[in-house]
């Protein structure tokens, strides 16, 4: 049987005398094992072999090279600094901080420089004046410029969602990988009548491969509406009015085909609750939290489950205790893991919010909103660790894994 080629290279016969050596080229490798190369390089060293030829580009653009690679991508973390820039922990490895010993021998108040997150590199933030590199949409909103700060608000399947801070509803989806984005279109209702547009979060519906953007709407009258827009159309649909809290819900995690917020309301505990929202059937559902301590709460993904921290004050120091549903969907089954000792850093009685972004290894990795810093816990070890981030003194994080797909396909519904 002949074997089949990648592409029409042929190998090469080169005359040594009376014989004649055959010269073997990569394109000669079965395709199994060409693609088990491709997907040990990093994501820019995959991009770069698109160029190479027709044959590469077709094979790193299918759906089943995007699948595989997905299925083995490293999570790492995604910065965003005050200078309108995003950048990538070095190499795509996976954080682990365990063995430094910094604080202990050399007192210092941060992580030695080997374990240090260092930024390969950095990209710029594509809603800064500039224009839609890519988009469906009327003209009208294909114009539209950023100069305002921007948020990282969350990242799903590789694609990073961002808004601005002002809450005047501009946002985009950003594939850091690539460098396409997609402008989110303005509401179609009239913006007289609003006084908040707050980009919530961005999420997948895994049953018909849909990308969705949630936003929350405040009018005059101080009413409040979610409104769902499906990433490659150019308009927002309603689902309806939500409790005024509502506002308030940030810092969303997608899981499990749903966007899931901490709804914390500073008030009694029977009246907070983690409201979920079903990508499936753009539906909210409201559950009660397990009886976690602390009026500030967050939710997170701890070992591929859902986890919730909430930071309280006992015995003059902070604590931050993290609860995890242990099967996924069964709000009955939320476990008390552990409670993390803060110690005198941030004296701060029981204030602040904590974010769970990464794990890894029974390891978690948690950012500080009000500070803007990491700490890193170690379930082993029961050890906190402050991590540094070099040159990053006032940033945003967010857990993010890249991918190779392309939003052009996202729009287009090709190769999806």
């Amino acid at each position: 049987m002949k074997r089949v080629r990648l592409a029409s290279y042929d190998s090469q016969k080169h005359d040594t005398g009376n014989k004649f050596q055959l010269v073997l080229s990569i394109m000669d490798l079965p395709k199994e094992v060409f693609v088990i190369i491709l997907l040990k390089l990093s994501v820019r060293s995959i991009i770069s072999c698109k160029c190479v030829c027709k044959t590469w580009l077709n094979l790193i653009s299918s759906p089943q090279f995007f699948r595989l690679h997905m299925a083995q991508a490293r999570t790492s973390l995604l910065f965003r600094d005050g200078d309108y820039y995003v950048a990538e922990p070095e190499d795509g490895r996976d954080l682990d901080f365990k063995y430094c010993w910094c604080e202990t021998k050399c007192n210092r108040s941060y992580c030695c420089a080997s374990c240090n997150i260092r930024m390969s590199s950095k990209l710029k933030c594509p809603m800064r004046k500039t224009r839609v590199m890519l988009s469906n949409q009327d003209d009208q909103y294909s114009n539209v410029s950023f100069d305002k700060y921007t948020r990282l608000i969350n990242s799903c399947n590789g694609l990073v969602c961002l808004a601005e801070s002002s809450d005047d509803g501009h946002g985009a989806i950003y594939n850091p990988t690539t460098g396409e984005f997609i402008i989110l279109p303005q509401t179609l209702n009239n913006h007289e009548n609003v006084t908040l547009f707050r980009v919530s979060g961005l999420g997948f519906n895994p049953k018909n491969n849909d990308y969705k953007v949630i936003r929350i709407v405040q009018w005059n009258d101080g009413s409040v509406e979610a409104e769902v827009h499906k990433v490659g159309t150019n308009s927002w649909k309603s689902v309806g009015s939500v409790p005024h809290s509502a506002v308030r819900l940030v810092f969303s995690t997608y899981l499990g085909g749903a966007l899931h917020w901490a709804h914390d309301t500073y008030m009694k505990m029977a009246t907070r609750s983690i409201i979920s929202l079903d990508l499936d059937n753009d539906k909210f559902e409201s559950h009660p939290m397990p009886p976690i301590n602390g009026k500030e709460t967050s939710v997170g993904v701890f070992g591929g489950c859902l986890c919730i921290c909430g930071l309280h004050w006992k015995e003059n120091l902070n604590y931050i205790d993290v609860w995890v549903m242990k099967k996924n969907g069964d709000w009955e089954s939320w476990t008390k893991m552990f409670s993390i000792k803060v110690h005198d850093r941030f004296p701060v009685r029981g204030f602040g919010y904590y974010l769970p972004i990464y794990s890894s290894n029974g390891a978690l990795l948690l950012y500080r909103i009000t500070h803007r810093v990491l700490l890193y816990y170690d379930q082993g070890w029961m050890d906190v660790k402050h991590v540094r981030c070099r040159d990053f003194y006032g940033f945003q994080v967010i857990c993010h894994t890249p991918t190779l797909i392309s939003l052009r396909d996202i729009v287009t519904r090709e190769n999806m």
